[in-house]
């Protein structure tokens, strides 16, 4: 997620400072307050927006090496320079260009040496001198995505899943990872083996946890947990909006009601894209972020990872992507093409999926933001049902 977003959906100056009081508190037994007054005796952070940090200075090694690594930025050279020469000034700049500094009345060594990262649903703890991150979910978000996670990288030990080193009931540890994100591999030959590697380890966890269902019980599945997703909305979500969503699953429905094709559901990692793969230094390739992790479609993962449905793809043009781009099939290879008939039952059941994605996402915020999601996710759709008509 980016900054603007990030700053669009939340409070985030009074989120961040309470989930550092809240994480010194339970993981370090530390009793300290965060605050924009200066103590006596106190410790000083700044806040980078770009990319989003807070740090104090001077930076450790593993702190430089992690905002070099940010900005190790594909297919521009130009943005690539800019972005090395940028990091080198806020690495040197001892606060000087940051967007807003705090303070922590704390000058305790772990305090000092902390280097902080907020993410989507959670803020991460970098320590670098032990190599040891530590997540720890958002003030005021819910623990639904992180129990997620740490339930699927409990229950399934492959060698590209991260392994948790220890955990609490709002928070986890894990090893930090040295190297890149996909998205930031420069070098083409990696990218494009890295990014077979990440589809072949997906397609064993897939065989692994693959099972047949029908289409129109699946699609009545999703269609049960949308009215849920809905109910638990509540007052967030207009009247107009639910039956927006209600009418166009039940016209989807007449499609499925005539069909009795049999589809494959798989455990399915739910935001595999290029930010979700790493590329450690020794070659090996890890998934993280499985947050999102459940039981989809075969074809769920392959569409957000090579057609980035995740960046904005345009929920109306699927249909046509998919009848001419077969890389939706990489987990199954079926003899033949599929008909006009199954295209349009594949398309349907990967709108509805992202549907779900997205309000799921939506009920995970804080909820002086949930409404101003919701309409945005809604307003993206509203573009299907235009095409619909």
């Amino acid at each position: 997620m980016n900054t603007e977003t990030m700053l669009g959906r939340e409070n985030f100056y009074a989120v961040l400072f309470e989930t550092i009081e809240n994480y010194f508190r339970t993981v370090h037994n530390l009793d300290l307050k965060v605050s924009n007054k200066k103590e006596k005796n106190c410790t000083k952070l700044y806040v980078y927006f770009l990319p989003l940090f807070c740090s104090s200075f001077p930076m450790s090694s593993g702190a430089k090496e992690f905002l070099y690594s940010e900005y190790n930025i594909r297919g521009n050279l130009l943005k690539y320079i800019v972005g090395k020469i940028g990091v080198f000034v806020i690495v040197h700049s001892y606060g000087i260009g940051a967007k807003k500094r705090f303070y922590i009345n704390s000058t305790k060594e772990i305090v000092k040496s902390i280097f902080i990262a907020p993410c989507n649903r959670t803020i991460r703890f970098y320590n670098f001198k032990e190599n040891y991150v530590d997540c720890m979910a958002k003030a005021g978000y819910n623990h639904d995505f992180m129990d997620n996670q740490l339930f699927v990288r409990k229950q399934y030990s492959y060698e590209f899943i991260p392994k948790v080193l220890k955990k609490g009931g709002n928070w986890y540890r894990e090893e930090i990872m040295h190297g890149n994100a996909l998205a930031r591999v420069r070098d083409e030959d990696l990218y494009k083996q890295s990014s077979a590697t990440a589809i072949e380890y997906m397609r064993k966890f897939v065989a692994d946890t693959m099972q047949r269902i029908s289409a129109l019980q699946y699609y009545s599945q999703l269609k049960n947990e949308l009215q849920n997703i809905l109910l638990q909305l509540g007052g967030d979500i207009e009247n107009d909006i639910c039956e927006m969503y209600m009418s166009y699953v039940e016209k989807q429905m007449e499609l499925f009601e005539k069909t009795d094709l049999d589809i494959q559901l798989c455990m399915s990692h739910g935001d595999l894209q290029e930010g979700n793969v790493w590329i450690n230094i020794n070659g090996s390739v890890t998934i993280y972020d499985w947050e999102t992790a459940k039981m989809r479609s075969i074809w769920y993962d392959p569409i957000t990872f090579f057609f980035r449905m995740h960046s904005g793809m345009d929920h109306s043009k699927l249909r046509a992507i998919i009848s001419r781009d077969k890389r939706y099939r990489v987990f199954y290879q079926k003899n033949g093409d599929y008909s006009d008939a199954e295209l349009d039952l594949i398309s349907n059941i990967v709108i509805l999926e992202d549907i779900l994605f997205n309000l799921n996402e939506a009920l995970q915020l804080n909820h002086d933001f949930i409404v101003k999601r919701i309409r945005e996710v809604s307003e993206y759709f509203e573009i299907i049902m235009k095409s619909e008509v």
